[in-house]
């Protein structure tokens, strides 16, 4: 699911990968649209519905958030960005 706020996306890692009411996802990606150039965020449930490294309109992507791993150094720099 392609999300744009980037305020909902810091609540999210925040809570350790849950939006209040949502299941926990399995990975948080940030990424730039191939089109629009804009940066937008996708957050996946499970790992085998990952389909990043495929999506033709993804242009780069970084993981900020990971159900093994936590959050990531990305993931860190984004929540320093968009503090609450």
């Amino acid at each position: 699911m392609t999300i744009e706020d980037p305020a909902l996306i810091a609540t999210t890692i925040r809570n350790n990968g849950c939006f209040p009411g949502d299941p926990q996802y399995a990975i948080i990606y940030e990424y730039i649209h191939t089109v629009t150039e804009k940066k937008l965020y996708a957050v996946f449930l499970e790992y085998s519905h990952d389909d990043m490294c495929e999506a033709p309109m993804v242009a780069t992507y970084r993981v900020l958030w990971d159900r093994q791993f936590g959050t990531t150094i990305y993931g860190v720099e984004f929540l320093k960005q968009h503090p609450v």
